[in-house]
This record gives C-alpha cells, structure tokens and sequence, in this order.
C-alpha cells in the first residue's frame, strides 16, 4: 500500500494566512481602540452614570491612548527589527487586550488609573500598526511595487 505522505495544510498559502492574521488583528485592535469612546459616554451619563467626570476629565481619558501611541511610534520600528515582527504583534495584541480587560477596574480605581491604562493600550497598538506597513512590504507581491493591492484586482 502506497502512502500518500503529502502535506495537506489549512491555509493554501502562508500569503492567506498572513491576510486571515492581519484581517482579525485589525478587527481587534479597532473594536478595542473605539470602546473607551463608547463607554466613557455610558459611564458619565449625566442621567443615570456611574461616574461623575467633567468633559475636561473624559477628554484626558480618550487622548491617553493616542498620546501613547505618537509617543511609542517612533520607536516601534527599531524594536521591531531587533526582536521581530511575529513576537511585536503577538505581544502588542496580548498587551492591548489585558488592558481593555483591566479598564474597568482601573475606571473605578481613578481616571488617572485609566489613563495609564490607555497609554499602555496606546503603546501596544504602535507595534501592531508598524508592524502591518512592515509585514505588506515584505510580503507582499514583488509585482504591486507599493500599490495598493486592492487596485490590481
């Protein structure tokens, strides 16, 4: 009896698995960087909110995210070359997902627990971005020479 020893994998191509990896990192990181703005309206609801912040206050809460991520972005891409993009992108996501886990309990904590929560989440999402231009480069068809690959369709 001949066997048939072919390898037979999920993904037809590590191109697909790359593009299956990058669309849900992308689904993650934008549902956790737009759920602050969200339920920081829930939380200071005038009418029946638990929290009483000013708009001053709730402002500083949803820039600390930002403000991580410009102050880390220059940054991302040495780290990156140096420890790798796989380990930045995994660490980014595990990273911004234990601080969208601990922000409720940093929100009852004080504002300034959340903002440094937000930064944190800020700063894990620069080596996920950076990653992504890094990752299409490098993978990318060699034929598209940084076009965009939706335009060769």
């Amino acid at each position: 009896m001949e066997e048939n020893s072919k390898n037979v994998s999920i993904f037809p191509s590590q191109r697909g698995l790359l593009c299956g990896m990058v669309f849900w990192a992308n689904l993650f990181i934008t549902l956790q960087r737009n759920i602050m703005a969200l339920g920081i309206v829930c939380i200071t609801s005038t009418m029946d909110g638990i929290l009483t912040w000013s708009p001053n206050l709730q402002g500083l809460v949803l820039s600390a995210g930002i403000f991580g991520y410009t102050i880390m972005m220059p940054f991302g891409g040495f780290i990156i070359m140096r420890i790798g993009s796989k380990n930045t992108i995994s660490a980014g996501l595990i990273v911004a997902s234990a601080m969208t886990l601990i922000s409720p309990f940093a929100t009852k904590l004080s504002p300034y627990a959340l903002m440094f929560t937000e930064c944190l989440k800020g700063k894990s999402f620069t080596f996920y971005e950076t990653n992504d231009e890094l990752v299409s480069c490098l993978w990318g068809p060699v034929t598209s020479n940084g076009v965009d690959l939706l335009t060769e369709i």
